[in-house]
Formats: C-alpha cells, structure tokens, sequence
C-alpha cells in the first residue's frame, strides 16, 4: 500500500523517547511495553496532540526506526526492527470499524456506538459550523422532528428519554434560542459517545440513548486559546496551564443580539417565536407596540490536578442560559398601559471527581455533582387583564464509586454504585381569578452494576455483559436491567453485531399545550410517582407519572471494504 501522510509537530524540538511516551501514555490513556536499552538515547518529536493514536504510532516508527505493536487499546510493546521488518501503518483494530463514518471526526467502533470527535468535524449538509448535537443528528436513527436540539429522537425515543452527560453530569438542557443552536461548546468539547443500544451497565435513567460529551482529561503543559463570532453569538475558550500540574479550562459564548439585529437573528426570532403569546399578541387591535429583548449564553470551567501520577481530581463548572424579555403597550378605554413579560430558562452544574490508580491493572474513580434546571414565565395578558407565573424547577444531585480491574490485554472488568436524589416543582399563579398550584416530588434511587469485557487478541471478537439493579424508593420493586454488547469480525470485511438491554428512568417530560411557557416551552419535566389514579388538589388534577421503562434487542450484519460501509 502506497500513500502520503503529513503531520504537525506539537513541539518542533527533541526530546528524549521517554519522555514523549510518558506524555502519550496520559494524552491516549495507553501503556508502553519495553526494555530500556531499546530506547536509551534515542530522540524524537512529540507529535500534535490533533493526530489520531495509529497516526501518533506510524510517525515515531519512522523517526525512531523502532517497530510499535499495537496489542490492544490500552498496551503498546516497542522493540527493535528487525532487518526484514518494513515501515508500514497499523490499524487500530482494538475499537475501530470505519473511521471518517460519513465525514471526518465520525468514527464507528466494535460495540455498535459512535464517536464524534468536534475538533475534527468535516462537511456535513446544511452545518455551516461544529455543533455538537447538529452533528449526531446525521447518524441513522438519530433525528429530529422539529429540527431542533432540544428535541432529538433517538429510533423513536423522545427528547427526555436520552441521557445527556457533559462530563459525567446529567443536563437537563441542551439547547439555546429554544432549541436552535446546541448549548454546549464544541470548541472545549474533546468527543462524543454516543451509544443507541447495549449501552454499559454504568449508564442508567435515560431508556433510548446515551450521549456522552467528554473534555480533554490531560494536563499536557500547553496553551491554547481561540475566539470568534458569527451573526448570532461570539464565543472565546481557553487552555491555561498554571503549574506543571495544573491545568484550567475556560469557555463562554454569548448572544450579540442585544448590540445588532442580524438578518440570521430575524429569521431565528420568527421561527423560534412563531404561533407564540408574543407573536399572537402582536396581532392584536389592542396592541400598540411591541418590544423583545432576547439573550442567551454559556460558560464552562473545568480544573485539572494532578495530585500524583496515580491521584488526580477534577472540578466542572457550567451555567446555560435563555433570557427572553417583551414589553407590551396598548390602549384600552382610553387607558395606556405598559407590561412586562419574561421567560427564563438555565441550567447549573457542578462537579467533583477523584481518580486513583492503585496499579497498573486496578483503578477506582469517585464523581459527585449537582444539577439544577430552572424555567421561569411571567405572561401578562393586557387584553383579558390576567398574570399567569409558572416554574419548572429539577435538582438532581448524585454520587458515584466505579471499581475498574484489567487484568490482562482481554479482560476488564467493572462494579460501581450510584446513589441520585432528584427532586421536581411545578408552579402556576393565575391572578384573574385568583388560583395557584404548587406540587413538588422527590425521588431516591440506589443502584448497583457489574459489567465484564472480553476482547480477543486478534479484536476480531468482543462480548460486554453487565446488569444494573435499582432500587427506587416510590417503589417496592428491585428493577434488574440486564445489558449485552456483542461483535464478531468474520470473512475480514462482515461484522456480526447482537446488542440489548433493559433500562428505566424516573424523571421524564410532558407535553402541557393548556399551560405551556408563552407558547414557546410546551413540554415540564416530571417525576415518577405513587399515585395510580388521578388526584385533585387544590383543585389542580394530578395525574399517575409511572417509571418509563425500555426493552432493546437489536442484530445486524455489517460490510466494511475500501471504505464502503
């Protein structure tokens, strides 16, 4: 096989091969195997962080003139070549099946899930730039109806139903402009997993899929910093490192719309706006003016210490925010009046997490964060002289311990427990006539997972089995969600794929049409409850919320040669 290849140097001087292992080691959570005279005085570059690990791997090869291994996804052995050795480049064949999956950055693994990596984004119809959730939606069964990111459906699941983690922490919001523009930044966002089916068992409460955005997770002594802006927003991000085991990473976007009305901004007001108590109301005879203010932003914070070689902690940080405020002006009877309606809608997370690496072979992981999503409308309808308040408010706190053992190249092996409180309030306040509701749920759950992992040496056959049991405490039952991961490479271009799983959630959305948020939120998140018939209290009905449950099975045959899939 012929081809050309260029690469970036990270750091155009030399430096010892040891020391760039050590740096690869943290940056592609991989272990080198070697005897040191093979390495002794040997000097190289370290190449750009950018390059996939194969990539990494084919440019030491030939500075090095040294023959790299590649035995599985976490171990690398290098020994001298040999005389009848060639330079050729290996495939990774430890996760990959298609890499550049319908354009570059997309890459498709051996366990049926993608990873999306937005720092490598290429050309996809229609996405003018890197959005996260944009981008998914051009996987198979990922889609949305609306065309929106704050209501993606995953093989016919609802919005609700997937489980959104930004670094290991639930997000309960996931877009701005309501829905047009995806809230989270991808330009500090490092990759995507996402995972439709037979999902590990480490993954509870969203029934149709996972998607799981992680940020860079290494201290690599380097900065980097861009901005930039489009009609819509302008946005800036950071990496600084401040000591040698200290790094912090900053990002933040905000509208422009409150310094320049832009034609984009227009056509996004009346798509976003349309069929909505502000539009409507514009029509009105009564209606003499109308002025909206709209806003959004998003900032991230995540701070990296290396305690140690083997402890490390990390502290995250993000606020999403949606602020929309319209005065109205109308004359009634001679009268003139001027009111001020608004709809707020944020979310706040927090988080902590501590690795230890006991051994080479043995790890444990502890995360604890806090999430709190708040929606907020204050309606003022001037023709029929009524105030309507309503909230929409989630705290989701929770605690998790993850044991991982690797005992050899074929087998990991995984147990953890995860404890979650998450509580949910509804408010409406109707002045005329007079009325209000307030109805609040607390929901507590205490699981338990085990997951084991086989990988053959040749990576032609993988098998992944767990099982998460609940325990939710509106209910007497223990829910036991089995989950199976399992593929097969025969005939080299065919891979027989066979994926399942069980899975529940407790806190899901409904759709309120008779109260939504000014026309523009319709759907509140709700909690599971004890109720089984419909109740009235304070003359508001209450209706059964019962635990969403899910059964998956899925089973395919795939075909991958020359790059057709």
């Amino acid at each position: 096989m012929n081809g050309l290849k260029g690469f970036s140097q990270a750091n155009q001087e030399t430096q010892p091969l040891i020391a760039i292992l050590k740096t690869l080691s943290e940056r592609y959570n991989v272990s080198f195997s070697y005897v040191d005279e093979t390495i002794a005085n040997i000097e190289a570059t370290l190449p750009s962080e950018d390059l996939e690990l194969a990539d990494v791997i084919y440019e030491l090869e030939l500075s090095t003139n040294l023959k790299f291994s590649i035995l599985n996804s976490r171990f690398i052995t290098i020994t001298k070549r040999k005389a009848t050795d060639k330079t050729i480049i290996r495939e990774q064949l430890e996760e990959v099946v298609v890499k550049n999956y319908l354009t570059s950055g997309i890459t498709k693994l051996n366990d049926g899930s993608l990873t999306v990596k937005p720092e490598q984004f290429g050309i996809l119809p229609g996405l003018i730039e890197p959005d996260v959730l944009q981008t998914i939606q051009a996987l198979p069964g990922v889609f949305s109806v609306e065309e929106s990111v704050s209501n993606i459906n995953v093989r016919g699941g609802t919005h609700d139903q997937n489980l959104i983690l930004w670094d290991g922490i639930k997000m309960y919001q996931s877009g701005h402009f309501f829905g047009l523009i995806s809230a989270f930044n991808p330009y500090t966002t490092k990759k995507v997993n996402v995972s439709k089916n037979g999902t590990r068992a480490r993954f509870g409460d969203g029934v149709s899929s996972v998607i799981d955005m992680q940020l860079s997770d290494d201290v690599d002594g380097k900065f980097n910093a861009g901005a930039g802006f489009n009609l819509i927003n302008a946005h800036a991000y950071a990496k600084i490192p401040l000591t040698h085991r200290t790094e912090l990473q900053l990002s933040t976007r905000r509208s422009i719309t409150d310094l320049i009305v832009t034609p984009t901004y227009d056509q996004y007001f009346k798509r976003v706006f349309q069929d909505s108590d502000l539009s409507n109301n514009a029509k009105s005879d009564a209606i003499i003016s109308q002025n909206e203010d709209f806003s959004f932003y998003d900032i991230t914070a995540k701070l990296l210490y290396d305690i140690s070689k083997k402890d490390k902690v990390r502290l995250h940080f993000m606020n999403i925010n949606n602020s929309l405020n319209y005065e109205e002006r109308s004359t009634i009877n001679d009268r003139s009046d001027a009111l001020n309606s608004s709809l707020s809608q944020q979310n706040f997370a927090y988080g902590l997490t501590y690795t230890r690496d006991w051994s080479n072979s043995f790890s444990t992981r502890a995360q604890f964060y806090v999430t709190n999503y708040d929606l907020d409308a204050t309606n003022f309808d001037i023709i029929n002289n009524q105030r309507l308040i309503q909230e929409n408010e989630v705290f989701d706190g929770s605690a998790r311990l993850d044991f991982d053992y690797e005992p050899n190249h074929n087998f990991k092996f995984n147990l953890g427990y995860q404890f979650s409180e998450i509580g949910i309030s509804n408010l409406e306040d109707v002045n005329n006539p007079n009325f209000r509701s307030f109805v609040r749920d607390v929901v507590r759950s205490h699981s338990v997972y085990a997951e084991s992992a086989f990988l053959s040496t040749n990576a032609k056959t993988r098998l992944n089995i767990g099982v998460r049991i609940n325990h939710i405490d509106i209910s007497d039952d223990i829910l036991i969600e089995p989950r199976l991961n399992f593929s097969q490479r025969f005939l080299n271009a065919f891979r027989f794929e066979l994926l399942g799983e069980l899975k529940s959630q407790t806190a899901s959305q409904i759709i309120d049409l008779q109260n939504d948020f000014l026309g523009i939120e319709k759907r509140r998140w709700v909690l599971a409850t004890e109720r089984t018939e419909t109740e009235v209290i304070n003359e508001k009905s209450l209706f059964p919320v019962p635990i969403v449950k899910s059964k998956q099975a899925s089973a395919g045959i795939h075909f991958n040669k020359n790059n057709f899939d």
